[in-house]
């Protein structure tokens, strides 16, 4: 694949690229293209009247492969590889279990405001990175999709600006990694700005 990742991106192994379903793209940019109109049908899929209520593990895995099935074979499969991010393989689905289950347990109990339990979520979500590719943008949709569940105003991120090079993305990895360290106020801050 031609052209660069953009920063904070995971790479692809050999394997995985082998999933590309699309012949005609050897660039980054035409991957992103495609994987953008695959996205926008996914998006459109979450907003049907079949899912608008629904908030669970077959949803989540539903979810990433309308995102990006027409572009990669294993789109809705947790990943078979080591990144250099994220849990391990094998441990991928039980803490996909474990994190719908404690968000489950949060926003039932009243333990903390949807608005942190959202960001709790979504830094969850995305350090698990249950994919290949697309974990980024698979977890804000979903994140929004949380809120939207529980009648709350989703983020105000801009997904499209996190997509590319620039002062967005740059923020946006910031914030994700104070997450990581336990600070969770700038990621909420960046996500309802």
């Amino acid at each position: 694949m031609k052209g660069s990742d953009a920063p904070g991106a995971t790479p692809l192994d050999p394997d995985e690229e082998e999933g590309l379903r699309l012949a005609h793209v050897h660039t980054r940019a035409e991957l992103n293209a495609a994987e953008q109109e695959n996205i926008a049908a996914g998006t459109e899929w979450l907003s049907s009247v079949r899912v608008r209520s629904r908030f669970d593990r077959d949803l989540l895995w539903e979810l990433h492969k309308r995102m990006f099935g027409e572009v990669w074979k294993w789109a809705g499969q947790p990943r078979a590889t080591l990144k250099n991010i994220g849990v391990p393989p094998e441990r991928i689905r039980t803490n996909v279990a474990g994190l719908l289950s404690d968000t489950e347990y949060q926003i039932a109990s009243k333990t903390l405001p949807l608005r942190e339990i959202a960001t709790r979520f979504h830094h969850r979500l995305v350090s698990i990175h249950a994919f290949p590719n697309g974990n980024g943008r698979h977890a804000r949709l979903l994140t929004d999709h949380l809120c939207r569940v529980h009648d709350h105003p989703p983020p105000t991120w801009s997904d499209s600006a996190l997509q590319q090079d620039g002062q967005a993305r740059d923020a946006y990895i910031r914030s994700l990694k104070a997450a990581d360290r336990g600070e969770m106020q700038q990621l909420q801050s960046f996500m309802w700005n």
